[in-house]
């Protein structure tokens, strides 16, 4: 994956969508324009990621394209939900349910994080786990009996 593909098929759609939901957000007067854009982000960077694996010459999503696809568009979600909050809010508190959004949305990320990356050593630890029996089992000679007397 090169990053001018990154850019210009997630990048730039997510900023396209962003650009039309937050001048919206000023019009409309709540917040939906947002909620919108944040789960269109997460949609388009589960899609790229998940069509991205998929054309690039395997027969279908594997596992760890869906992996990879769910941690990126929930880690993308977070970091947009994180940033709408951080930089877009009007007053000095937030309002109960949004910290409740923000903290349970850590934790999942969280959980998230810590899935992808002890999957991924599993998988790795399985691999070397199967190399070294394969090694093994070759390297041994197999034991002829002897008939009987």
């Amino acid at each position: 994956m090169t990053y001018k593909t990154l850019l210009l098929q997630l990048v730039l759609p997510i900023l396209v969508v962003l650009a039309i939901c937050l001048p919206l957000d000023t019009i409309v007067g709540d917040d939906r324009p947002i909620g919108f854009a944040v789960i269109a982000a997460g949609l388009l960077a589960f899609a790229f990621f998940a069509g991205h694996q998929t054309s690039a010459g395997e027969p279908g999503t594997s596992d760890r394209s869906l992996r990879q696809a769910f941690a990126a568009a929930i880690i993308i979600q977070y970091l947009l939900l994180v940033g709408t909050v951080a930089f877009f809010r009007q007053g000095d508190q937030l309002p109960p349910i949004t910290q409740t959004i923000l903290s349970s949305f850590t934790a999942i990320v969280g959980v998230v994080v810590a899935f992808y990356f002890g999957v991924s050593a599993y998988v790795q630890t399985q691999k070397g786990t199967r190399a070294d029996v394969k090694r093994t089992s070759a390297s041994e000679t197999p034991k002829t009996s002897e008939p009987a007397a």
